[in-house]
């Protein structure tokens, strides 16, 4: 059974600059590979991000480091 999911990248003043995914998506591991860039391919400077997936009414985040 598919659930809604949207997953995003936020900066550290809580700014979302990508949305990374967002639809159904089917139960199970999923893989995705996130290239760095904001929504407009401009890239984002070296630092640190909090990548947020939303599912099922369920909120998780972890802190990632960007480096070049």
């Amino acid at each position: 059974m598919a659930s809604q999911v949207d997953l995003f990248v936020a900066d550290l003043a809580g700014r979302n600059v990508r949305r990374l995914e967002s639809g159904p998506r089917s139960s199970g591991p999923h893989g995705l590979t996130w290239d760095g860039r904001d929504d407009f391919g401009q890239r984002l400077a070296p630092g640190v991000y909090w990548v947020t997936i939303r599912a099922q009414g369920l909120r998780g985040a972890v802190r990632v480091v960007m480096s070049r």
